[in-house]
């Protein structure tokens, strides 16, 4: 296992290895400090806390994705690692067949939307929220941008866009000729 140093090993997932970088322990202080200042006491600390430890979870959600789809196409997934940025799935690059390049890039940000759907349908079922339209959610969107960055992270900041588009490119036979290859 070829994990980046300074991880903090999690678990596993048959012979994948999930790790957080040491750069998270920082992000957890400040996300505490911040519910402090915010909500006062040690409640609003812990929902800070609580907050950065749910939205790493869509993260690793988002890379188990892509692990799950690697390893079905015959994939070796050596390692998934968390950082305060987002995810990286360490894959065997060279057994990927361009055909599946693309849906493997695609996967991970599939698996957030299909979340964030149930995770509104469980929260509309338990009658947690009566009505929210676009314009409610925009509203407290810019009144608590934590909200907007979090909007923001999950809808761009999780869309891969760069590995899909690499993936489009080898696939479409761009790659070779961008590399300078005959």
């Amino acid at each position: 296992m070829n994990a980046m140093r300074g991880a903090i090993h999690l678990g596993r997932v048959g012979e994948t290895a999930i790790d957080i970088h040491v750069t998270f322990i920082p992000v957890l202080i400040w996300a505490a400090c911040l519910g402090l200042v915010q909500y006062g006491g040690l409640d609003g600390a812990a929902f800070g806390v609580t907050a950065i430890i749910l939205l790493f979870g869509c993260v690793l959600v988002h890379e188990l994705a892509h692990t799950l789809y690697a390893l079905s196409t015959g994939v070796f997934v050596d390692y998934i690692i968390l950082l305060p940025i987002g995810g990286l799935t360490s894959l065997d690059t060279f057994a990927i067949k361009p055909g599946d390049e693309v849906r493997m890039a695609l996967v991970g940000p599939l698996a957030n939307l299909v979340l964030g759907a149930l995770l509104g349908l469980g929260l509309l079922g338990a009658g947690m929220v009566q009505h929210m339209d676009l314009t409610t959610l925009s509203n407290q969107a810019l009144a608590q941008p934590s909200l907007l960055g979090i909007l923001v992270y999950l809808t761009v900041g999780q869309f891969d866009a760069s590995g899909v588009q690499s993936a489009a490119c080898h696939s479409a036979g761009w790659w070779a000729g961008a590399a300078g290859a005959p």
